[in-house]
């Protein structure tokens, strides 16, 4: 018993090295930076559906109004602030408010930690675990709140381990179903009006 809580403590103790370790490389990289922007690649699935849908589009983290837009080449955008969600596209255009949706807005504490890396709120929220692969860091949030839980099941966030870039993030909902996006190289733009080619 006392090898395995010694297992358990020295667990929890990466776990928390890692946490901090990406925290500070998502801080010290984004520290300098004005704009971010890079393709991705969106798999839907929906569980009664046997295929897995995918679409592409861009990226786009402007830091100081802490902005993420996801333009869809599906001609669908989703416009993502700390106090909301918008959607835009065919259908018209609908803004969530997170004030009032515990599942919104610990999904935007959780990818506004992507840029920030501030995760505070998220272990305020749920439960936070780091696992390191080598290359790369995953950092899965799974939400505390009932009301959360019946629309994100968890959040897994991977990093690059050599530039804290955001790689992967797996939304997964009940009932197993998920939207995952991977994410490509990275452009940015640094308060000195230079370009880099990563974060």
């Amino acid at each position: 018993m006392a090898a395995a809580l010694l297992l358990t403590a020295a667990t929890a103790a990466a776990q928390t090295g890692a946490e901090d370790r990406v925290a500070r490389g998502i801080a010290a990289a984004h520290a300098d930076m004005s704009e971010l922007s890079c393709p991705y690649t969106l798999e839907r699935k929906v569980k009664m559906l046997a295929d897995v849908a995918t679409e592409s589009g861009t990226l786009t983290y402007v830091k100081a109004t802490r902005t993420l837009t996801l333009a869809s080449s599906a001609a669908d955008t989703t416009i993502m602030t700390p106090q909301a969600i918008t959607t835009a596209g065919a259908r018209g255009r609908n803004t969530t408010d997170a004030r009032r949706n515990a599942a919104m807005r610990q999904m935007l504490d959780v990818v506004g930690a992507c840029f920030t890396g501030n995760f505070a709120p998220a272990r305020q929220a749920g439960t936070l675990t780091a696992t390191d692969s080598g290359a790369t860091t995953t950092m899965t949030f799974t939400p505390k709140d009932k009301r959360a839980l019946r629309h994100i099941s968890s959040i897994e966030l991977t990093f690059g381990n050599d530039d804290y870039g955001l790689r992967q993030m797996t939304v997964w909902q009940p009932g197993g179903n998920f939207l995952r996006y991977t994410f490509g190289r990275k452009k940015t733009t640094r308060r000195a009006n230079r370009a880099g080619g990563g974060i």
